[in-house]
């Protein structure tokens, strides 16, 4: 079967020009209709086409990106074709909901997303199931009822996980803070229920938890004035790299001592860890994520069976194992730099 494979990165800088690039309604939809013209297609292909379309956040770090590389991987062991599609920002909730819209109108076989709760979403995606278009949700789990399975990791566990960490580091009566990502979005919610239990049952005080939407810019703006008024907390725990970077760029302007632990394992934070900056990320197997959506995906087009919630695990990242780690990401990234 001749596959062809494709993938728009719609939030995300101009590399080459250093421009930014707005989502395009009109320009997502053109390019979308033109790739389902089976027209094209040699009449082989006619007999089990298959398309994908994964929606996700954000494409500008490196944890969903992780995720696309597994679902084309997989999608090209598979001989399908997968789309994967983000909004500008993660709060974008309007584009989301139309990227859906878009992806139902081309009749994509499953459609796989990895978003926030919101109404726009659930009435986007009551339109594709009443379609009858097989949704699968991931990495976030999602409060839509009609979804065919989740896959990715258990947020409240690894929220626990990040918890233990940081109460083992500060002991019995020392002070947090929590970084949490935008409100609605369940993977944050989890994640942050997971932190205060375990940081709770370990007698450690929470001073604040503050909602950060997943932003460094807004996460060094919080924590700066988290440390005007409590300059000698202990530790910030953060639900994401990206929000644990801020605070601790936050943190080493002002000279305080407190530690902070990230979660995802994206490359900078990990980096981080390396070098002794920042105590420990929490990864998550994104890859590995993404191939089972596609392959979970496939199960539902051949109308077989699946599994309706798939856990992946988690990794603390030390260290101890962070250059290993990011060799191992860097060589999924960019397998350009092995040659």
């Amino acid at each position: 079967m001749k596959k062809r494979m494709f993938s728009f990165l719609l939030a995300c800088s101009l590399l080459l020009t250093g421009c930014s690039i707005q989502f395009n309604t009109e320009n997502l939809r053109r390019q979308l209709a033109s790739y389902f013209d089976l027209s094209e297609l040699e009449d082989s292909d006619l007999q089990t086409p298959t398309y994908i379309g994964i929606v996700v956040k954000t494409l500008s770090d490196e944890y969903f990106p992780l995720i696309k590389a597994g679902a084309e991987h997989k999608a090209d062991e598979l001989g399908v074709s997968v789309a994967v599609v983000s909004s500008d920002q993660e709060d974008e909730y309007a584009q989301q909901a139309e990227i859906i819209d878009i992806l139902a109108a081309q009749q994509v076989d499953v459609l796989a997303f990895a978003l926030p709760a919101s109404e726009a979403l659930n009435k986007s995606l009551s339109a594709a199931h009443a379609a009858g278009i097989p949704l699968i949700a991931m990495d976030t789990r999602s409060s839509f009822p009609y979804c065919a399975a989740y896959i990715g990791s258990d947020n409240y566990a690894a929220g626990v996980q990040l918890g233990q960490l940081a109460a083992e580091r500060v002991g019995a009566g020392g002070t947090s803070v929590i970084l949490k990502g935008q409100y609605g979005d369940e993977a944050h919610s989890e994640r942050t229920a997971g932190i205060t239990q375990a940081l709770l049952q370990k007698g450690v005080r929470i001073l604040e938890i503050d909602s950060c939407n997943s932003s460094y810019e807004l996460a060094y703006q919080t924590a700066a004035q988290v440390l005007q008024r409590h300059p000698s907390v202990d530790i910030f725990c953060c639900t994401t790299d990206e929000m644990a970077m801020g605070a601790l760029d936050a943190i080493e302007v002002s000279g305080a001592a407190t530690e902070v632990i990230g979660f995802d394992g994206i490359l900078e934070a990990a980096e981080l860890v390396a070098n002794g900056r920042m105590l420990y990320t929490i990864a998550q197997d994104a890859y590995h994520i993404g191939e089972l959506t596609v392959e979970t995906a496939c199960r539902l087009v051949d109308e077989k069976p699946v599994v309706p919630e798939i856990i992946c695990e988690t990794d603390i990242i030390t260290a101890d194992n962070a250059q290993a780690y990011i060799q191992s990401v860097r060589s999924t990234l960019y397998p350009e730099e092995n040659n």
